[in-house]
């Protein structure tokens, strides 16, 4: 019997010029009762300065896990993502305006759900 839990992580980050790249792979590796089994995740970030006041940031992760089929007994690998995109826009100092997109797929099913979003954001210290 192998180790009951291993974890592997692997985290990176480079910028250049008015752009920022991050991301992350994560490899789990753990013991049922019935087996090994494997989940892995990756996460990549991109934020791009356009102008002084305007912005954008795209984020995508996407996870793969094991789930047991409990009529058959079978191990299936289930998968999961999502993409998400945010254009920003400092109104001053304490105030953005955000338009942000999302598309989600859940664990195997065909269909992507898709959302839009706006927020104002306000930041100010109270003391």
């Amino acid at each position: 019997m192998s180790d009951p839990y291993a974890l592997l992580n692997v985290e990176g980050e480079y910028a250049f010029g008015y752009t920022k790249i991050s991301g992350e792979w994560t490899r789990d590796r753990f013991d049922t009762p019935t087996g090994g089994r494997e989940a892995r995740g990756a996460t990549l970030q991109v934020k791009q300065t356009l102008t002084p006041r305007l912005f954008a940031h795209t984020r995508g992760t996407v996870i793969t896990s094991p789930v047991t089929v409990v009529a058959t007994g079978e191990v299936r690998d289930r998968t999961s993502w999502y993409t998400d995109t945010t254009v920003g826009y400092l109104v001053n100092a304490e105030t953005t305006v955000r338009l942000a997109h999302s598309a989600i797929r859940k664990w195997n099913v065909p269909a992507v759900d898709h959302q839009v979003g706006v927020s104002i954001v306000w930041a100010k210290r109270w003391w």
